[in-house]
């Protein structure tokens, strides 16, 4: 992904960055510098996997340079087994943190209403996911 930067003259440029690479995101992020990731002023990625200790680790790392803005489990992915999210693939949109603040006293909001579901005739699971 680094020199993918490099390649495209990012390098040293502050981007929003979309990821769905099908599970290789497990070996991409793990290897990013902390200065790759504070540039990363938004990631929008699709996240596959929830059970290996290594998924836990990355995300741990992404959440110290970013917060959560949203999660949408893929319905195309949902089941039981996969708590605490209703499925095994999931988008989160990150900000970083250098850009923002949280509120301490704002309240979860839960699942965003109007979100498109990924499979528009099949049943949505995003009542099951439980924010961390």
């Amino acid at each position: 992904m680094l020199g993918q930067l490099q390649k495209n003259g990012d390098a040293a440029h502050h981007i929003v960055m979309k990821m769905d690479v099908e599970g290789a995101e497990w070996e991409s992020l793990p290897v990013l510098t902390d200065d790759t990731l504070n540039r990363i002023d938004q990631l929008v990625i699709e996240l596959h996997g929830v059970k290996e200790q290594r998924f836990l680790d990355v995300v741990k790392r992404l959440k110290q340079f970013f917060y959560v803005a949203n999660v949408h489990v893929n319905n195309f992915s949902c089941g039981p087994g996969h708590e605490p999210f209703g499925g095994w693939v999931y988008e989160v949109l990150f900000v970083n943190k250098a850009l923002t603040s949280v509120d301490p006293s704002r309240k979860e909001v839960g699942e965003i209403p109007g979100l498109a579901k990924n499979h528009p005739n099949a049943l949505d699971c995003q009542g099951r996911v439980i924010p961390r």
